[in-house]
């Protein structure tokens, strides 16, 4: 039956059975719910930018693409590396470093447990990458903030800060893959 109100013709949906309707709302949902997952290429920037090109590393936040999922802890972010899966708290974004002395990625984050972990290509053009290490040390504060980094003075290195869960500012530094002790600092 067509009906036709103002110039606008509508004619109703044919009818479907209960079983049809519930399928189709079920297959709608699950592809709605259904993760997708991002991979390296996409994570982590394919081209090195200022610097790169005399060996100076350079630093960019990671928040890759990837799936959300609300826990009973918070929002977990679950993205791919190389062939390594990560998770990492929503309101955390980590660092992406690139190394320009031996033209590999690294990938600094806070874990869901809020301890820093660091993923990196072990030679130019690596696909599988290191596998997530920790960067020993306490606990990231759950309330956010994440890790931010910085070029250091000498030009190879790079200074990474964190907001630990007592309320000070903590920060490690490193030179192509490799990181020191955390210490309490103020100044960044």
């Amino acid at each position: 039956m067509t009906t036709t109100t103002g110039g606008i013709t509508a004619t109703p949906a044919p009818a479907r059975s209960l079983p049809v309707l519930v399928a189709l709302i079920l297959t709608t949902l699950l592809a709605l719910l259904t993760p997708t997952t991002a991979t390296a290429a996409s994570t982590v920037p394919t081209t090195a930018t200022v610097g790169a090109d005399r060996g100076i590393p350079v630093s960019t936040e990671f928040s890759p693409p990837g799936t959300q999922e609300h826990t009973a802890t918070g929002c977990v972010k679950r993205f791919k590396i190389g062939a390594h899966y990560g998770a990492m708290p929503c309101n955390q974004p980590g660092v992406s470093l690139w190394w320009g002395g031996d033209k590999t990625y690294e990938v600094v984050v806070v874990g869901t447990d809020y301890r820093v972990y660091h993923i990196f290509q072990r030679f130019d053009g690596d696909k599988t990458w290191s596998g997530f290490r920790s960067l020993q040390g306490g606990k990231v504060s759950p309330r956010g903030g994440g890790i931010n980094s910085k070029k250091l003075p000498h030009q190879h290195s790079v200074g990474l800060r964190v907001y630990g869960t007592d309320g000070k500012f903590y920060c490690s530094n490193g030179h192509i893959h490799k990181w020191y002790r955390w210490y309490a600092c103020t100044d960044f």
